[in-house]
Parts: C-alpha cells; sequence; structure tokens
C-alpha cells in the first residue's frame, strides 16, 4: 500500500527571471544585461517553475549511488523513488535544462585562451 500523506511541496524554490526589457528609467542601466542572459545557454532554466517536491528530493538522495560506468560510458546517478529506478546522466541533465550543446561544441578550453579571455575582461 502506497503511502497516503500529501506530498511537501516549496511553491517559491527558486524564483523564476523575467527576461524581458527593463522599464523605461533603467533600460540603459539594465538592457545589456538582459540581453546577455536572453541570448545564455541557461535562459530556460533561468524562465522555468519547477515543482519541487522535498520528499522525492529527500529519498533520491537517501538511496543514491554512484555509477562510474552506466551504459554510455559515463557515470550517472542511480536512486530509487517511490520504487521507481530514476537514472540522471549529464545528458539528461543537459537535455532537461535545454542547454542546446551540439556534440562539436567543447567542453574544455586551454589555459591560454582562459588566461586571455580573463584579460580582455580585466581580471
Amino acid at each position: 500500500m502506497a503511502d497516503q500523506r500529501p506530498l511537501e511541496v516549496e511553491l517559491f524554490y527558486n524564483q523564476v527571471g523575467y527576461l524581458s526589457d527593463p522599464p523605461a528609467e533603467y533600460f540603459e542601466l539594465f538592457n545589456s544585461l538582459i540581453v546577455g542572459l536572453n541570448d545564455w545557454r541557461i535562459t530556460h532554466t533561468l524562465k522555468t517553475n519547477p515543482i519541487i517536491c522535498h520528499d522525492c528530493i529527500k529519498v533520491f538522495w537517501l538511496s543514491a549511488k554512484v555509477n562510474r560506468r552506466c551504459a554510455n560510458g559515463e557515470g550517472s546517478i542511480d536512486a530509487k523513488v517511490h520504487r521507481k529506478e530514476i537514472i540522471v546522466t549529464k545528458a539528461i541533465v543537459w537535455e532537461v535544462l535545454k542547454f542546446g550543446d551540439q556534440p562539436n561544441h567543447p567542453t574544455s578550453f586551454a589555459r591560454d585562451s582562459v588566461v586571455n579571455a580573463l584579460g580582455r575582461m580585466s581580471f
């Protein structure tokens, strides 16, 4: 028999970003920031308001195990939530968050490239 308790839901876990044009009095100050956030790969993540169930998260992490060799050769986090097997991989996270990466996009950068880019940004 399944547990009949209501799920504990956090309605305001993260606030959703409204990335529309700023008010006229702040347009010059914030417009480039809004344009940059809208062009960024994680825009979908900033604008999405998921339902967060604390009970499911707790159960997931209590049963979670690191699987360093899952079927596709990458690692995963495997867990069970209410008798349902959950497998989390890098590919699944990127798909759900809609990062839009292509297979030929770099995932690491040469140290010189990073240092030069940071220098151009005055870091």
